[in-house]
Order: structure tokens, then C-alpha cells, then sequence
């Protein structure tokens, strides 16, 4: 089967210049060209290309400033129509200081850069900016989305790890390796105070294309460890948002699992510092 960006997609005057770029190099000689032809050394070979060039840890999703920025300003106005302040800055004075202090994109195949938005202080701030993201998602995904009706997000079943007086209204940018921690014996032991919470809401509805190639492969489902859930049926405060997709149908869920959770499939995201 050919698969799509394979080179038998290009014109047969590329493939035969890369072809010959290869015979005429001195160290490509005739017994190497004999082992490459041997089944599934052309995918080893291929393998070793990718790891010395490092093409496996490009992001696939990486977009620069400009378009960032452009992309972010036609969200303002579906942003301020849901309730988003935006700590009352206008457009202009929202989209210049993101401009002067944007930070380069970061290295790694699935580290991204993106703007944190957080509406109001303690309590009632992080139940609104739950919320706010939540509805920003569901706009976003649907028809294909879900949330399970038992995520509540008074403080009675909604906290931060890090304490609710720590939030504060606040945009900006920040940077996240969304790999982080697939590898674990548990979110407990994974989590911090540099785990996402409402960053990893924020991320879903920039990047949609993310949660929609979710495939718990290449790219793992996401756990908003910052967040702490009081759900029944788990311990006390054991709940943790989870973002994921239904490979079935296509479906981008926010679900919540217990903090014991070790799956290989979904990763715990956390910030990147510089």
C-alpha cells in the first residue's frame, strides 16, 4: 500500500534525483544497495535517515508567530461572546503584547507553544475559566464532542493541585511538552504544580487538530494533572480531566479518570520552563 507523503507522490524526475543523489556518493556502494533491497531493511535504513536528521522530532503541528497571532485574533470575538475579559484589554493592546513577548517555539516532536487565559481569582475563577474553556471546546468539536455530566466544577468538586487562592486573571503565553509523563505508576507520582489545569483547555481549542489525531500511538490522550476532581465512586479528590478520542467515531470526550491511572496511551502534560 502507498502511503500518502511517500516519495511515489512525487514526479518520477524527484525520486530519480534522489535516487542518484544517493549512487554517487562514494560510501554508497553495491553491497549496501544489496542489503537495502533485503525485506525491511528499506524501513531500517529509512529509520536511520529520520534519527540522524532528527525528522522524528519535528512537530507536525508547529505554526509560526504570524500565523498564530492571525489565527488567535479571529477567536476574539467567539472568545468575548462566551464571557472571556480578557482582563478587559483590547484587541490592539491583546495582540501586541502577545506579539512582543512571544517565546520561540519549543524543541520536541509534540512541545507546543500557546496563550493561557485564566478569568478571575480563587474559587469562583477557576470554576469560570473551567467553564469558559469547556464551552470554547464544545463550540470548537462539536457535533463530535462529549463531557461527562458528573465533571462539576464548583469548589466543592473542582481544585487546583497548586490551591485555588492561587489563581489569578491572566494571558499569556506559555510552553508545554504534551508527552510528558506517558511513562509512570501514576499521575499522583507524576503530577506538580507545573502539570496543566486550564492550560491543557486552552491548548484543545487552539490546536483542535491535536485532539482530532489523537491516536494513543503517535499521539496520546491528555491528562489535566493540575486539576484535582471530587468524583463519585473515586477516593477523595481522585478525579482527573481527561481529554481523548473515540477512534470509532471520531468523538473528542473530556472524561475524568482516577489519579492512578498508568496507561501508556495518555501522557500528563507540563509546563516547560526555560
Amino acid at each position: 500500500m502507498v502511503t500518502r507523503n511517500s516519495v511515489y507522490d512525487k514526479s518520477y524526475g524527484d525520486v530519480h534525483a534522489t535516487v542518484s543523489c544517493l549512487a554517487q556518493e562514494g560510501l554508497f556502494s553495491k553491497g549496501l544497495d544489496a542489503i537495502i533491497r533485503k525485506p525491511g531493511n528499506a524501513a531500517r535504513a529509512i529509520a536511520a535517515l529520520n534519527r540522524e536528521f532528527k525528522l522524528n522530532e519535528v512537530n507536525k503541528f508547529f505554526v509560526d508567530i504570524t500565523t498564530q497571532l492571525w489565527r488567535f485574533e479571529g477567536m476574539l470575538p467567539e472568545l468575548r461572546e462566551l464571557g472571556f475579559t480578557l482582563m478587559d484589554k483590547s484587541d490592539e493592546e491583546i495582540l501586541r503584547e502577545l506579539q512582543e513577548t512571544a517565546p520561540d517555539w519549543p524543541k520536541g516532536k509534540r512541545c507546543f507553544r500557546f496563550i493561557q487565559i485564566r478569568e478571575g481569582e480563587g474559587d469562583a475563577g477557576v470554576q469560570k475559566t473551567f467553564d469558559l474553556h469547556e464551552q470554547m471546546m464544545q463550540q470548537t468539536f462539536a457535533p463530535k464532542w462529549w463531557r461527562w455530566d458528573q465533571i462539576k466544577t464548583d469548589k466543592n468538586h473542582l481544585r487546583l493541585l497548586a490551591g485555588n487562592s492561587t489563581h489569578k486573571s491572566c494571558f499569556g503565553w506559555v510552553c508545554a511538552d504534551m508527552d510528558a509523563h506517558r511513562q509512570r505508576d501514576s499521575i499522583t507520582a507524576v503530577r506538580s504544580d507545573d502539570s496543566l489545569s486550564d492550560e491543557l483547555l486552552a491548548f484543545c481549542w487552539q490546536f483542535p487538530g491535536y485532539c482530532k489525531a489523537i491516536d494513543y500511538e503517535d499521539s496520546p490522550g491528555l491528562f489535566a494533572g493540575g486539576y484535582e476532581l471530587s468524583v463519585e465512586g473515586y477516593e477523595d479528590w481522585g478525579g482527573v480531566p481527561l481529554v481523548y478520542r473515540r477512534l470509532h467515531t471520531g468523538k473528542v470526550q473530556l472524561n475524568a479518570y482516577n489519579r492512578s491511572n498508568d496507561y501508556f496511551n495518555d501522557s500528563a502534560p507540563s509546563l516547560l520552563r526555560e
